[in-house]
């Protein structure tokens, strides 16, 4: 999959479509370093950033879900996705702090398939149960 943005990843809010937007740009960021060979320090300062960001949307999503009246299941799904995210992202980042010169193609083959996959699939079906649902107020 593509990390360019395409209209198929909208999950029609603006903001989290924003959000996504700057996402995959980190992204292919991550990709422009792991493919010329690149990692170390700057990798490392890349992977705060990208955490940093991803934390901030994971609370502005779990923000909206508690905004609306969301079925319970979708919560508990997209929860348990963003704490796998966050276990299989420490993995990555104690490999790399350790010196492991492989870990660079697999951290971003892992994060280019989770974000694209998430995106596509929860974060849509999210926006659309979203739209259609009531305001909490």
């Amino acid at each position: 999959m593509d990390t360019n943005w395409r209209p198929e990843y909208s999950v029609g809010i603006d903001d989290v479509d924003d959000q996504h937007k700057h996402l995959l740009r980190l992204l292919a960021r991550v990709g422009t370093l792991t493919s010329t060979g690149k990692g170390g320090s700057a990798l490392s300062k890349l992977m705060a950033e990208l955490q940093d960001y991803a934390a901030f949307h994971f609370s502005s999503e779990e923000h909206l879900m508690k905004s609306v009246a969301l079925p319970t299941s979708h919560v508990q799904l997209h929860l348990a996705a963003h704490g796998q995210y966050w276990r299989s992202v420490a993995d990555f980042q104690a490999r790399l702090q350790a010196g492991d010169a492989s870990v660079g193609l697999a951290l971003h083959a892992f994060l280019q398939s989770w974000w694209l996959n998430h995106i596509c699939e929860l974060d849509r079906e999210l926006g659309q149960l979203m739209l259609a649902a009531p305001s909490l107020g």
